[in-house]
């Protein structure tokens, strides 16, 4: 009896555990280009087994035009990732209603998820030393392109990873009446809605030439290893790539993970200490069509050490100085300097934006 009684009490042990809900959450995102803004009718990241179980839904029946680096969400915070993506769209400047069912990469997803994230919170003058925030929170993002073009992101606080790209077809069975019940049509609606777009994207328009696929030379990867000067007491480093996706340098905390699959840096926040220990932050920001040229005469196989220096003679406030960049490989030497759109420097704040996913991992330092 007494043994009996053991192997419930085991069993349900077990149970318990199995069924113990995972420590991270996350909320759905969706997320569309500026320029060429998108409506979701239907939208559902589904949970379940099949396209039939569980879901969510993403924001709908309002335009998006976030820009890939930002997001609309909903507040659900849910504690198993997505299996697939079950939605129905419209491209305001094409005119046209996308839909698709896309199995996602489960796995792929979980694994972020259960990273452990971290995130700065201040800087102790006192202590001389970054303090952390921890964090299991995070949006996927659902991010909708001309073209009937879908691609996922998970973002934490500790990473944004892009996590596949899917393709749309046009849907002519929606009734978006459903929506507006009092419009008159979808593409009067557009009309409408495409008046405030820039003067460019409406000449596409009008002359029906959308530039379909010419973003994806945005999601293109290098092989690119981070390097830094022990010398320059660099605190942390926060890069944002062409594809949205983003990484964070805390250092003397966390993994190693120098060398990878990268996309193209378009902006770089870091912050640093000069000789008198007072704490420098410089933000840069790349000329996006430069930089995509540049990347696209490198060999996306070959290691690339992307060099960052600290110009510690400049003064505080001053722009267009701070930070040495270069690019180099076993071929050549490239100073980015001319590949640069703007760059400030001024005191740090103790106080980093809230909000703001990070990751967090050291890069080899060189030696003076």
């Amino acid at each position: 009896m007494k043994s009996t009684i053991a192997l419930i009490s085991i069993l349900l042990l077990f149970n318990s555990c199995m069924e113990k809900k995972p420590t991270y959450s996350w909320s759905p995102a969706v997320t569309a280009l500026k320029e060429y803004p998108m409506e979701v009718f239907s939208g559902h990241l589904i949970i379940g087994k099949d396209i039939k179980g569980a879901y969510t839904y993403l924001p709908f029946n309002s335009d998006i035009k976030t820009g890939l680096d930002r997001e609309e969400s909903t507040s659900d915070n849910l504690h198993y990732p997505p299996r697939f993506l079950d939605i129905s769209w419209y491209s305001f400047t094409e005119k046209k209603t996308y839909s698709g069912i896309f199995e996602l990469d489960y796995k792929g997803i979980e694994q972020i998820l259960q990273k452990e994230s971290i995130c700065r919170g201040a800087y102790d003058e006192k202590e001389k030393k970054l303090l952390f925030n921890y964090d299991h929170s995070a949006y996927i993002k659902v991010g909708l392109l001309p073209g009937g073009v879908v691609r996922i992101w998970v973002t934490t606080l500790r990473d944004e990873y892009e996590m596949g790209r899917y393709q749309g077809k046009e849907d002519h069975t929606i009734d978006w009446k459903v929506a507006h019940p009092n419009m008159i049509s979808m593409d009067e609606r557009a009309d409408r809605f495409n008046k405030s777009l820039p003067k460019e994207i409406k000449e596409q328009i009008a002359q029906n030439r959308i530039p379909l696929g010419s973003w994806e030379r945005l999601f293109n990867r290098y092989n690119i290893a981070l390097k830094t000067l022990k010398s320059d007491s660099i605190d942390f480093i926060e890069i944002k790539f062409a594809n949205a996706e983003k990484e964070t340098v805390l250092y003397n905390n966390g993994e190693v993970d120098s060398e990878k699959q990268r996309g193209i840096p378009m902006k770089i926040f870091l912050e640093w200490r000069n000789e008198e220990g007072i704490r420098i932050a410089n933000e840069l920001t790349f000329d996006q069509e430069k930089m995509v040229n540049l990347f696209e005469t490198i060999n996306a196989n070959e290691k690339n050490d992307f060099i960052i220096k600290v110009d510690k003679t400049v003064k505080i406030n001053e722009e267009g100085k701070g930070l040495i960049l270069s690019l180099e490989n076993t071929t050549r030497k490239i100073d980015l300097s001319p590949y640069i759109k703007k760059q400030e420097t001024y005191k740090s704040p103790n106080q980093y934006p809230v909000g703001t996913p990070h990751a967090y991992f050291n890069v080899p330092v060189l030696e003076n």
